[in-house]
């Protein structure tokens, strides 16, 4: 499903909500109340951190001795700078206290940008407790003498971390293998002048781990546990000489295919390339978890080009809004590219259906498009990937969002494992069956859809002690006499409490969860106002055979036209100090 909502209208809605922004409630981004960073040591640059989350969220930023203190405040929102007096400097083989805490009072999302003369960049910050212990590090193909920096930051005391760094350079980088022990909060790099894709970092206890070159000034690797098996390899706006994805393997026995008949076996820290210049765009798919790097082919320009991990399909979130207004503090000049299925293609706003790209070799399409030309108040409510990223020489990319959960739901949200369903109880007043629906609907949510015994028992238990009655999505608003979903599909399964005639009373009429009859079922009229829950059905898995690359790539082999996509979505991004 696919919302445009009017925002003032949406606002106006949640009166004394708890959250201000209104996106909060259902975002899946990398959230969290804990956040440890480090940064690495760059000439003329300072460090720009934006943070989005509740409103009057309070935020606690701890450097070396120095604390800082924020509000998020009505805006749910806040940028400041941090110097490079901040940064890990040393890579001798020396331990440093050069980390950088962010302690919220509630689920914050971190993204962090560099700002300065040829040093530009930035990531989505992933919270303390998604961190884990076994990472690869991985980078683009080395091109000059510029190093590869990278560092480990220890989030617990007494962490025994093991490094196993190929073809290390005894003069500019660590020994390899080596251990050593990182109390909470530590710092340890190195220094690589070549490509140190494919090496494997250990540890004991939870790690965050950073990487510095020449194409991207920062970025925070995906702990092993969050690689995928499936990833769209699409090309970006504006960057004509094509991507180059790196794909490095994280076990033994690792099969890799792009294209048909190209099966690639892999070990271990093995690392293969794909570009899409020569080989056009594609879909990999992995029998074991790998992590895929994208970069611009041939890009050597220190901060005019970046650098970005693919998000893995099985990653995708389940919701996306496009509301990225809080980026424009930050003034760049940003594309963002979406990914999806193409069984979600109908689903799109017209406008968006025309511009739509098919892959020639699997199911998916993408949208590519400039930030300030689409409704930032559009909201899609089916799995997405999402990546925002710079063109014309603005170097900084950076993935809007991973599941980290199979079956994560929205912040707020209930997940229910049986029908693979997100609740919750927006408690912010009561609404006419009506506004219930624009309401729910605007926020790429259902009134709920109990059609079996099961679904509906469940909800009835989950809300068993709310004294409220809920508007759920069966009605009769057409009058009549037939009750259906707010789809329009018929009503099959019926939970009446006792003593209630439909044959009488359910002409025009709309249903309720009644709180007086145990949230058995009622029908009342729909022009009054009851309280209500808000629901997002999960989209299935996708089937392997629905990802793989079976197609020609000539697009001969699937019916209908070639569909190309180039909204312009452009916004001015300016770092400052």
């Amino acid at each position: 499903m696919i919302f445009v909502t009017e925002l003032s209208r949406l606002k106006s809605f949640y009166g004394s909500f708890r959250f201000n922004r209104i996106s909060d409630c259902f975002l899946f981004d990398q959230r969290g109340e804990r956040y440890v960073l480090t940064f690495f040591e760059a000439e003329n640059r300072n460090i720009l951190i934006l943070i989005n989350g509740h409103y009057n969220t309070a935020v606690t930023v701890t450097y070396q001795s120095n604390v800082d203190y924020y509000d998020l405040g009505v805006t749910g929102s806040v940028t400041f700078t941090l110097n490079d007096t901040v940064c890990y400097s040393s890579f001798n083989n020396v331990q440093e206290n050069k980390s950088t805490v962010i302690v919220s009072s509630a689920p914050i999302t971190v993204y962090v940008f560099n700002s300065g003369v040829n040093s530009v960049g930035g990531y989505l910050a992933i919270p303390t407790d998604k961190l884990s212990t076994k990472y690869f590090l991985v980078g683009p193909d080395s091109t000059s003498d510029a190093p590869i920096k990278w560092a480990v930051v220890s989030t617990e005391d007494d962490n025994a971390i093991t490094f196993n760094l190929k073809d290390c350079n005894m003069s500019t980088c660590v020994n390899h293998p080596m251990t050593l022990t990182l109390n909470k909060n530590d710092v340890f790099g190195a220094n690589c002048h070549y490509d140190i894709s494919g090496s494997v970092i250990k540890a004991n206890k939870s790690i965050a781990v950073f990487t510095n070159t020449l194409l991207s000034q920062e970025d925070m690797l995906l702990p092993v546990k969050y690689y995928g098996r499936n990833f769209v390899l699409h090309n970006f706006a504006n960057w004509p000489s094509g991507i180059t994805y790196k794909i490095v393997a994280s076990e033994n026995n690792t099969t890799v295919s792009v294209k048909p008949g190209s099966d690639t076996a892999m070990t271990e820290g093995g690392v293969v390339t794909f570009d899409t210049h020569t080989m056009d765009e594609s879909c990999l798919q992995a029998n074991k978890p790998v992590l895929v790097l994208a970069y611009p082919t041939g890009s050597t320009l220190n901060g005019q080009t970046f650098m970005v991990q693919a998000q893995p399909i099985e990653r995708y979130v389940n919701i996306f809004r496009f509301d990225l207004g809080s980026f424009m503090t930050t003034q760049l000049d940003l594309y963002l590219t979406l990914t999806f299925h193409e069984r979600h293609y109908s689903e799109l706003p017209p406008a968006l259906q025309a511009m739509a790209s098919t892959m020639t070799c699997c199911k998916y399409m993408t949208v590519t498009t400039h930030l300030s030309e689409v409704d930032h108040n559009t909201v899609v409510s089916f799995p997405v990937g999402a990546v925002v990223y710079g063109a014309d020489n603005a170097g900084v990319a950076m993935p809007l969002g991973m599941q980290f959960g199979a079956n994560e739901c929205p912040m707020h949200m209930t997940f229910i494992p049986e029908t693979r369903t997100c609740i919750f109880y927006p408690d912010v007043g009561s609404f006419t069956w009506s506004n219930a629906l624009d309401f729910c609907g605007e926020l790429g949510l259902q009134l709920p859809h109990l059609d079996t015994s099961e679904k509906n028992t469940l909800i009835r238990e989950l809300y068993a002690t709310v004294p409220r009655s809920f508007f759920i999505g069966a009605n009769d608003v057409d009058a009549d006499g037939v009750l259906t979903w707010q789809d329009g599909e018929a009503v099959n399964y019926t939970n009446w409490g006792s003593g209630f005639d439909p044959e009488s009373s359910l002409v025009n009429a709309c249903v309720v969860l009644q709180r007086a009859d145990d949230h058995m079922w009622a029908a009342r009229q729909c022009d009054i106002s009851r309280r209500i829950l808000c629901q997002l059905v999960l989209t299935p898995l996708v089937p392997s055979e629905d990802f793989a690359c079976t197609r020609d790539p000539t697009g001969e082999a699937f019916s209908g036209k070639r569909l190309t996509l180039r909204i312009i979505f452009k916004i001015k991004f300016r770092l400052w100090c």
